[in-house]
């Protein structure tokens, strides 16, 4: 069975092979966000556009759920979502927002 050094070391030689660079070297790393691609790199992974883009739409789902609900639980989860949304939308457009 391979080690889990060489199962690193093939699966950084896969992602460069498709194109990525910049990968990170653990889970450590300081999570960063490429305008250009639309790629989230956080907890040594490379979040797509697409993933991103459906976790927004799901998130938009939820929120509309459960504001649906007439229950103070139900609308603070819808809060949480709406925060998620806006942060999604605070990262693709390079905006930090007020301070």
């Amino acid at each position: 069975m391979a080690s889990y050094t060489d199962k690193k070391a093939l699966i950084g030689e896969l992602a460069r092979s498709v194109g990525m660079t910049d990968l990170p070297t653990s889970r450590t790393a300081a999570s960063r966000f490429d305008l250009s691609t639309g790629t989230l790199y956080c907890d040594g992974r490379a979040v797509s556009k697409l993933m991103i883009d459906q976790a927004e739409a799901y998130f938009n789902q939820q929120k509309l759920q459960y504001m649906g609900l007439n229950d103070e639980g139900a609308k603070k989860l819808a809060t949480y979502f709406q925060v998620a949304v806006e942060a999604i939308h605070f990262m693709r457009s390079g905006n930090q927002g007020e301070k």
